[in-house]
């Protein structure tokens, strides 16, 4: 199944997996350092930034947003990033 797997390395610290129906962060920045969302439930809120895009991880919850993840990417990463998830939540329709 080697079209449902990609990995994305966003920053030297921050890399993104997707498998299957599910998307992995991994990253030290925050604790425990990795990350698992349903990409039916993915929620990714953009805003822009002065140096490129401000992006919001989450899951979506019945009431509320849960795992939350907040982090900064330049224009082109966000670009490269932007295009991963869409094709992750393409191969799960």
């Amino acid at each position: 199944m080697a079209d449902r797997y990609e990995r994305l390395q966003l920053a030297p610290d921050l890399h993104v997996t997707r498998h299957d129906d599910f998307l992995t962060v991994a990253s030290t920045r925050w604790t425990p350092g990795t990350f698992l969302y349903d990409l039916d439930y993915l929620v990714v809120t953009t805003k822009p930034s002065s140096t490129g895009v401000k992006v919001i991880l989450a899951a979506r919850g019945a009431h509320v947003d849960f795992q939350v993840l907040r982090f900064e990417l330049d224009a082109p990463t966000w670009t490269a990033f932007d295009a991963f998830v869409a094709r992750a939540r393409q191969s799960v329709a």
